[in-house]
C-alpha cells in the first residue's frame, strides 16, 4: 500500500510528493521485462531489443546490440560490482558501475526518471531532493491530458545551479509523466494495467537550441511481475556464457582468467611473483652441513699458515 503524502493536501508538499514517487519504485516487484530501445536523429534510426531480469537494484540483461545480427551481449549487476560479456570478442569484464562502458546495464525501476540511464543512477539520484538547494511546488499542470503537479528542484554547483523538473500524479500511485534536465525532456506514458508500476513507453527529446537533435524511446513489449529468480542469476554462473570466453578485471587491468562452461579457470601469471622453492633433498642437506663443519677447519688451518711465515 502506497503512503498518501500529498492527496489530502490542497496544495502537497513537494518533497512529500517526491517521497511518494521514490517508496512507489521502491515497491517494483522482481520482474522480467522485454524492453525494445529505439534511437532516432536526423541521419540514423537504431532499434534493439532486450530482455532485463531484476530484483530491488539486482539486474542481468540479455540483448543484441544490432537486432537480429547475432551480436550477443550480456550484462549483470550483483549489487557491488558489473559483469559485462561482449560476444563478438567472446570476452567477460568486470567493472565498477561507476565505470561504465557502451553496454546497456541501468536499474529498470528508473524508467522515466532517468535522463541517461547510466548504470550509476539509483532511485534516490534520478529524485536529488536530499541535496537540493530548493524544492518548490510551481503549480498544477497538464501532462498529456492529464493532471500534475509540477515540482521544481533546484541543485548548487560549484559551476553554478542546475535544475530538474518533475510532474507527478500523485492521485495515480504517484505517476511521475514528465521529466525534465539538462536540456532532456522525458515523458512517461503508463499504458499496460496489468503492469501498473512503472511507465510502459517513455520518451525522450533532447533539444538543442530550441530545435530537437535527438529523440529515445523505451517500450516495455511484455512485463512479467512477481518472478521467482535463482540467485545465481547476477553471477558468472548465471550468464551462461559459453567456454573459452576470457575474463577481464578492469579494475585490476589484468586478465584472470577464462570460462570453460563450468566454472573459471584462473590464469597463469607470467612471471611468478616468487620463485618456487626446492628441497635440498638429502644430499643437499649433506653438503650444507658439510660446509658449516669444513669451513671454520680451513679458516683454522689458513691462520696456521699465516702465523708460521710470519715466525719465519
Amino acid at each position: 500500500m502506497l503512503p498518501n503524502f500529498a492527496s489530502a493536501q490542497t496544495k502537497p508538499d513537494p518533497i512529500a510528493l517526491l517521497r511518494g514517487v521514490e517508496s512507489a519504485r521502491l515497491q517494483v516487484p522482481a520482474s522480467s521485462l522485454k524492453l525494445r530501445y529505439t534511437y532516432r536523429d536526423a541521419l540514423v534510426t537504431n532499434v534493439t531489443d532486450m530482455v532485463v531480469d531484476f530484483d530491488g537494484e539486482l539486474r542481468g540483461f540479455n540483448y543484441d546490440v544490432h537486432s537480429g545480427k547475432g551480436d550477443d551481449y550480456r550484462t549483470v549487476f550483483d549489487g557491488s560490482q558489473a559483469l559485462t560479456y561482449n560476444g563478438p570478442v567472446r570476452q567477460l569484464e568486470i567493472r565498477n558501475p561507476y565505470d561504465q562502458n557502451h553496454m546497456v546495464l541501468f536499474d529498470p525501476r528508473v524508467l522515466g526518471l532517468s535522463t541517461y540511464y547510466t548504470w550509476d543512477d539509483t532511485i534516490e539520484s534520478t529524485l536529488p531532493y536530499k541535496k537540493a538547494a530548493k524544492v518548490e511546488l510551481i503549480g498544477q499542470e497538464k501532462i498529456d491530458g492529464k493532471l500534475a503537479w509540477h515540482v521544481l528542484i533546484t541543485i548548487e554547483m560549484p559551476t553554478g545551479a542546475w535544475q530538474v523538473h518533475c510532474w507527478i500524479d500523485d492521485k495515480n500511485g504517484f505517476r511521475v509523466y514528465r521529466k525534465d534536465r539538462n536540456g532532456v525532456e522525458t515523458y512517461s506514458y503508463y499504458e499496460n494495467p496489468n503492469y501498473p508500476w512503472l511507465p510502459s513507453r517513455v520518451v525522450g527529446k533532447e533539444r538543442g537550441r530550441g530545435s530537437l537533435d535527438n529523440e529515445t524511446e523505451w517500450r516495455v513489449l511484455d512485463a512479467t511481475p512477481h518472478v521467482k529468480l535463482p540467485s545465481d542469476r547476477w553471477s558468472i554462473v548465471g550468464m551462461r556464457l559459453p567456454p573459452k570466453t576470457d575474463v577481464v578485471d578492469i579494475r585490476l587491468k589484468h586478465r584472470i582468467g577464462h570460462w570453460d562452461g563450468k566454472q573459471l579457470v584462473p590464469e597463469a601469471p607470467d612471471v611468478p611473483l616468487t620463485k618456487p622453492k626446492k628441497h635440498l633433498g638429502t644430499w643437499g642437506y649433506a653438503v650444507v652441513v658439510g660446509l658449516f663443519l669444513v669451513a671454520p677447519a680451513v679458516v683454522w688451518i689458513l691462520k696456521r699458515r699465516v702465523g708460521n711465515t710470519d715466525v719465519a
